[in-house]
């Protein structure tokens, strides 16, 4: 269907405005790298985990730390490469995130466990638990581990399924199996997008606007700083004519993303279509490449500015 702000060549909306299409990729232009960790565990496990995590997580090196000082073994040497090695662990964990890579975890935890060896029981960090709770609390923890585990697994084996689904344009296939890999143990996928951003365009491109204006709001809620998400709802939006709600959230993928074109595009378009064409070309004049589009919008604003001069 031709638009209205198409004046040029065969009236193809999509010729000029790229960013009236959902953004159903990641390319590695202009700041448009996602980031999912913040390579630091300590705020990440408060963040995810809480005060009570985080104290959890450092109690496990103050209390390794304070039972290799008070020990009175003769084993200096061995006490000092192992407290130097807890030290070496937790900064590592200040400016990057060992605790999510196995191999180093099972080394945190030779470290916790040599600890204990190089201990005395008089140094007053031992309990008396009994073994069967122990064992209990182990056994529950692990069969917790496993369920979640395979429902991750399974997950991921569908994500893998749908994005095969998605590059052939399967759209009614990326829908089923976009539901099927959702738990509440998996809802997003390795560069944490919400499954629902690839079943939203789906639907989008089905032509179920409602649907994919549901699963784009419901994937925010799920990640509200995902500038793509914030973009494709406002492209349903203005599917919808509903320029004032599309601005807020194109305004929010800009803050998260100041380069993202496509939502300069759009939000450009929005401008445009309340008859605000100053904005618009201010809007325009931000986008950070100097492409054939960008010159056709200009030429489309510019034309609308001299036929509206008040």
């Amino acid at each position: 269907k031709d638009h209205p702000i198409i004046g040029v060549g065969s009236g193809n909306w999509k010729m000029l405005f790229p960013g009236y299409g959902l953004e159903g990729s990641y390319r590695m232009q202009d700041q448009q790298v996602v980031f999912t960790r913040v390579h630091n565990d300590f705020l990440e496990i408060l963040v995810e985990l809480g005060g009570i995590g985080l104290l959890i997580y450092i109690a496990v090196f103050l209390v390794a730390w304070c039972r290799l000082w008070r020990s009175s073994d003769g084993a200096t040497w061995q006490q000092l490469m192992v407290g130097s090695g807890l030290a070496s662990f937790a900064v590592v964990s200040l400016i990057d995130f060992p605790k999510e890579r196995i191999e180093f975890i099972l080394l945190l935890a030779l470290y916790v466990a040599l600890t204990d060896l190089l201990t005395k029981p008089s140094s007053g960090f031992r309990f008396g638990i009994n073994k069967g709770i122990i064992f209990g609390v182990l056994g529950a923890a692990f069969c917790f581990i496993g369920w979640t585990g395979l429902a991750r697994y399974h997950g991921e084996l569908k994500t893998k399924e749908m994005l095969k689904a998605r590059a052939s344009q399967q759209w009614e296939q990326v829908i089923l199996l976009s539901r099927d890999a959702q738990s509440r143990w998996y809802n997003v996928d390795h560069a944490t997008t919400p499954l629902l951003f690839y079943s939203g365009i789906a639907q989008y491109h089905l032509g179920d606007l409602d649907q994919a204006e549901e699963d784009f709001r419901r994937g925010l809620a799920i990640h509200p700083h995902h500038f793509q998400l914030h973009n494709n709802l406002s492209t349903v939006l203005l599917q919808k004519k509903n320029f004032s709600e599309a601005i807020v959230h194109l305004e929010e993928a800009l803050r998260i993303n100041d380069r993202f074109e496509d939502a300069l595009f759009n939000l450009a378009f929005c401008y445009y279509s309340l008859q605000d064409f100053e904005q618009a070309k201010e809007v325009v004049q931000r986008i950070p490449t100097d492409s054939e589009k960008k010159q056709a919008f200009t030429q489309e604003i510019t034309k609308a500015l001299r036929a509206n001069p008040d």
